[in-house]
């Protein structure tokens, strides 16, 4: 695989930020996870839009869509398209749209395949793009998509470096390869086609809906089992889910976005140890008092309860540079690491109450 280094096109005519904010039709796909949750609850702040919200199970199968707030209207189609059905509801979600939000995607998890991630996280994007130019194809429509990347088209281990948007791309499992290859068919649709797109490289999400994984360190730091993985002093990058929909909201309103990559973050970098340090006084407990190696981690993985991609974050090395972002959308993370930290741990204590001391 051949990974490059890219530059955003340089803006036409010094382009002027400009509002995009008149009644439109949206797709969200990903609709129920909880950025879609959150994305939505904004768009829908304003009753002319319409939103629509792709579901990838059906009602008689899931309850996803109970997640969807009022005003969205559910089409079901799992991007693989795997009958006419799903083929059918594609063509219908994507007619006359304007804004696609394309959130949906294979999460990092050393349990999937590399097949099932290029087949949603890089052909479902193009099945997604191909069929919005086939149902629209005798509109004057423009579409303008924001996509959902990742820091980890980066790698996990970038050491002594600031990684801005045109750092070099070195994914270092299958999932940041296909969040890479996902931007590529972007791109390259947006060359020939009627098509803007915005691209976020997101870090971490913590916050509502992002609990699972943090619950799990949360226990294992209560019952003294947690250690440093490594020296502790690596650096992590988290952003909220509230800040995450606000980034979008900026991208898609504004037309200085088009075209363009951003990191997001909240823009600080925490250390493994320091993170720790914090969700242990919030929980009254003592912070770990022992390392241990990566490897020798992931062998405990299954006995502690928690995933090998889990514990690769614990581990991991990045400094994400957010300076683009702030000065073209002028983008400002509203959600501190302690108020953030401190509602996600009376969450976990609500839900565990023998934990609290």
């Amino acid at each position: 695989m051949v990974i490059r280094k890219h530059k955003d096109p340089p803006l036409k005519n010094k382009q002027k930020i400009q509002d995009n904010t008149k009644n439109k039709i949206y797709l969200v796909t990903g609709s129920s996870s909880g950025i879609g949750v959150e994305i939505i609850k904004l768009l829908t702040k304003n009753k002319d839009n319409v939103i629509r919200a792709l579901l990838r199970a059906h009602p008689n199968n899931s309850e996803s869509w109970k997640k969807l707030p009022s005003g969205a209207i559910p089409y079901i189609a799992d991007l693989r398209i795997t009958n006419e059905d799903e083929k059918r509801s594609l063509e219908e979600a994507c007619k006359d749209v304007d804004v696609i939000i394309h959130l949906a995607s294979i999460k990092q998890s050393h349990k999937i395949n590399y097949e099932d991630y290029i087949d949603v996280n890089v052909l479902g994007t193009e099945k997604l793009l191909k069929t919005w130019l086939e149902v629209n194809k005798n509109s004057n429509k423009t579409l303008k998509i924001l996509y959902m990347s990742s820091t980890a088209v980066y790698g996990n281990k970038r050491k002594n470096i600031i990684l801005t948007e045109e750092a070099e791309l070195k994914p270092s499992n299958n999932y940041g390869a296909s969040k890479m290859m996902g931007e590529e068919v972007i791109r390259a649709y947006s060359i020939s086609n009627k098509i803007k797109y915005t691209i976020l490289r997101c870090s971490n999400i913590y916050g509502p809906h992002y609990e699972e994984s943090f619950f799990k360190i949360f226990k294992l730091l209560v019952e003294g089992k947690m250690r440093y993985i490594g020296s502790g002093e690596n650096h992590l990058t988290l952003v909220h889910v509230y800040d995450v929909a606000d980034a979008i909201k900026l991208a898609i309103d504004k037309s200085i976005s088009d075209n363009k990559t951003y990191n997001l973050s909240d823009g600080n970098a925490y250390t493994q140890r320091m993170l720790l340090h914090k969700a242990a006084k919030l929980l009254n407990t003592e912070p770990p008092k022992k390392s241990i190696n990566l490897s020798v981690a992931k062998m405990m993985a299954s006995i502690l309860n928690i995933d090998k991609e889990e514990l690769n974050f614990l581990a991991s090395e990045r400094l994400i540079d957010i300076t683009k972002i702030k000065e073209d959308l002028h983008f400002t993370p509203k959600v501190n690491l302690d108020d953030g930290a401190k509602e996600m741990i009376d969450e976990f204590l609500k839900k565990n109450k023998k934990y609290i001391r």
